[in-house]
């Protein structure tokens, strides 16, 4: 049987294609309505589709190197398992369609273009987000990077979860044992840490709240049960919260200072905890703004 042949007729033609195994190299197939062409475990090289308007097609476990889709238009087509290799996919279009398994290296694509498609499964799109964040970075597109890192935090946060409590489902039932549960509770508890304690690395203002709150929590433990040597007599919540504040910053508050042995621990680990605070402030604050 000689082999199948994929040729710029049969993709202009309005007839259903169904065609595997095929080598596309240097064809020019920009403009053309590709309807009901389903090409699989196929290679494209050099193949410009600029304006092609895609529908209901599927290239599954697909190679494309070095194509070139500016300005073009996928309702409904699967790319699962394809891989992607210097394309560019400036001003594309997406809508319903499938990359689940699919990578990305050195392309031209944005996170806006990719976000309504990105599979629900949440194991499949914590890979291709974090695929497509790599891509970002490499690109040098930051702010495309830090949005897909979000996404595939998000995505191993929620797969995580379901690890541990989605008992009921029967993809996580039969594929888990109770070991790998324990691990995937636990690997939603750190992610729930992270997220609360300074948003993943990428907001630092989470870490000045939740520095007020160990501020607030110890200026009310020295107010209802600390012993400060040299502290005014009668003195309010107010001056307990400057005492804190400077513990925290490792400052001295004047001559005040903790007597009893107790005391002297808490003061201790807020000072320690402002160092600790203030040196993930200082990281997070750098890492969101070298990605500018």
């Amino acid at each position: 049987m000689p082999p199948q042949q994929l040729t710029f007729a049969s993709l202009k033609a309005e007839q259903p294609l169904t065609i595997a195994r095929v080598t596309v190299e240097r064809l020019d197939c920009n403009g053309l309505a590709l309807r009901d062409k389903n090409v699989l475990l196929s290679q494209f090289s050099f193949v410009g589709f600029k304006d092609t308007h895609f529908q209901h097609c599927v290239f599954n476990h697909s190679y494309f190197d070095r194509c070139y889709f500016r300005k073009a238009r996928f309702e409904d087509v699967s790319f699962v398992g394809c891989t992607f290799k210097d394309c560019r996919f400036g001003e594309a279009e997406f809508e319903n369609c499938k990359f689940d398994e699919a990578e990305f290296e050195n392309c031209s694509v944005t996170y806006e273009q990719l976000a309504p498609t990105l599979p629900l499964r949440q194991n499949v799109r914590w890979r291709l987000a974090r695929n497509l964040r790599v891509n970002s970075q490499n690109r040098g597109q930051t702010e495309d990077a830090r949005k897909f890192l979000l996404v595939e935090l998000g995505a191993s946060e929620t797969h995580n979860f379901k690890k541990a409590f989605a008992w009921n489902e029967p993809f996580y039932k039969k594929k888990y044992s109770p070991e790998a549960r324990l691990l995937g509770f636990w690997g939603w508890i750190s992610s729930q840490m992270n997220k609360f304690f300074w948003g993943y690395g990428e907001q630092p203002t989470r870490v000045v709240r939740f520095s007020l709150i160990i501020v607030l929590a110890f200026a009310f433990i020295f107010y209802r049960s600390a012993n400060l040597k040299n502290m005014p007599v009668g003195a309010g919540f107010l001056e307990y919260l400057v005492f804190s504040i400077s513990t925290f910053a490792t400052a001295a508050y004047g001559e005040v200072i903790p007597a009893p042995a107790a005391a002297r621990i808490l003061t201790t680990i807020e000072s320690a905890s402002g160092l600790i605070m203030f040196g993930f402030f200082v990281t997070s604050l750098y890492r969101r703004v070298s990605k500018r």
